[in-house]
């Protein structure tokens, strides 16, 4: 049987846009959100960083050419820039943002620019297509898609279900590989309420709880 949800809202790590001064082309100006805002004891996050590589190229694997660290996080998103002895108005560029870390694995989503144009945009998606029950089990489909190129030697990925109506507990998580392309899945929980509020996440690390897209319903 279908069961009804309503989407509140949707989260993901990505970076939206870029402006450069002309009169000051070592500056970048960076427009980007959030998957997540807070830790799950409620302190701020600001230890994101972003990664500056040298051409059109996937982050991983490559030795940037700057890191730029101590970046706050934010849900509804923010403005910040970057400053170096680069003339970001030049040549082309890939920027990344990692969360928690300068170290690869940790890259959430990534542009590429090219005298001062974005020309490629890369982040996580996840969305939940359907729900079904069956007794007391609660069948979550999921479509949800990696970033390109991911290394095969990552640690593995998780969906992961937080009932967050009141204090938050998980109820189920499903590891899974890292993928290059989009995906499905079935997570399968039990005993669900009504009217619980839910988030959905993909974790490209579950011990760290690296959430790079979520997506919170509730159940009607």
């Amino acid at each position: 049987m279908m069961v009804s949800f309503s989407g509140i809202n949707k989260y993901c790590d990505a970076i939206e846009n870029i402006n450069i001064n002309r009169k000051s082309p070592h500056r970048l100006f960076i427009e980007y959100h959030t998957c997540e805002q807070t830790t799950r004891t409620g302190s701020p996050i600001n230890n994101y960083a972003f990664l500056l590589f040298q051409g059109a190229i996937s982050p991983f694997n490559h030795d940037p050419l700057c890191i730029f660290h101590a970046i706050s996080a934010s849900v509804t998103g923010y403005r910040t820039y970057i400053e170096s002895d680069i003339d970001f108005s030049r040549g082309t560029f890939t920027l990344a943002l990692t969360q928690y870390s300068e170290f690869e694995q940790d890259i959430s989503c990534y542009i590429v620019f090219c005298e001062g144009e974005i020309i490629e945009k890369q982040f996580c998606d996840l969305e939940i297509l359907k729900i079904t029950t069956n007794e007391n089990n609660y069948h979550f489909r999921i479509r949800y898609n990696a970033l390109p190129h991911t290394p095969n030697n990552e640690v593995n990925h998780a969906i992961i279900i937080y009932d967050v109506t009141g204090r938050s507990r998980q109820l189920g998580m499903k590891v899974i590989p890292p993928h290059r392309e989009e995906q499905y899945q079935t997570l399968t929980v039990e005993n669900i309420q009504y009217g619980s509020q839910l988030t959905i996440g993909y974790y490209r690390d579950p011990l760290f709880n690296t959430c790079t897209a979520k997506h919170r319903i509730i159940m009607e």
